[in-house]
């Protein structure tokens, strides 16, 4: 028996990260190598913006904390952008709150996912994000859990270890 895992095919060719922490930048650029998937990861706002006015990546995978701009303003400013209107934004953070996620959904993000998360979590949630009629459905669900307690959603949110990435890293072929 394997202990080699496959992971599952994306339904995208192009991602743009916006991911200012090295040791993340390294882990997406572990995760992707082993896909056919083409990245590119800048460590800024203004970066990402400049590659945007010459590219047109078919999925954003966009940190909060960066540098010189709030996340949840670049995806305002994203949403701006002729051909950028739906393109599907994943928001990933530590800060793994609800209040957090409410914030990314309204600043037009199609879904949220608490760092560190597991291989399979991004990769289906960037299947799922990237079939149209997902996205508002990932945004329901959301607002289906307002009337779970924060303390507990919150709990939930924050249970994914980065043991857990790096093990499915190392057992993936």
């Amino acid at each position: 028996m394997s202990n080699n895992l496959s992971l599952p095919k994306l339904n995208v060719q192009q991602i743009l990260i916006v991911e200012d922490d090295p040791i993340n930048q390294q882990l997406f650029e572990m995760v992707f190598s082993k896909t056919s998937v083409a990245i590119y990861i800048v460590r800024n706002s203004q970066l990402a913006l400049e590659y945007l006015k010459k590219n047109s990546p078919d999925f954003i995978i966009l940190d909060i904390v960066l540098p010189d701009r709030n996340g949840r303003d670049l995806a305002n400013i994203i949403r701006q952008i002729p051909g950028f209107a739906t393109i599907p934004i994943l928001a990933v953070s530590a800060l793994a709150t609800l209040e957090n996620k409410e914030l990314c959904l309204a600043a037009g993000m199609n879904g949220f996912m608490a760092k560190p998360f597991s291989i399979y979590e991004l990769l289906n949630s960037i299947n799922y994000l990237s079939e149209v009629d997902n996205r508002e459905s990932a945004k329901a669900a959301l607002k289906s859990m307002q009337n779970i307690p924060n303390w507990l959603k919150d709990d939930c949110l924050a249970k994914i270890s980065t043991h857990r990435l790096l093990a499915e890293l190392s057992m993936v072929h």
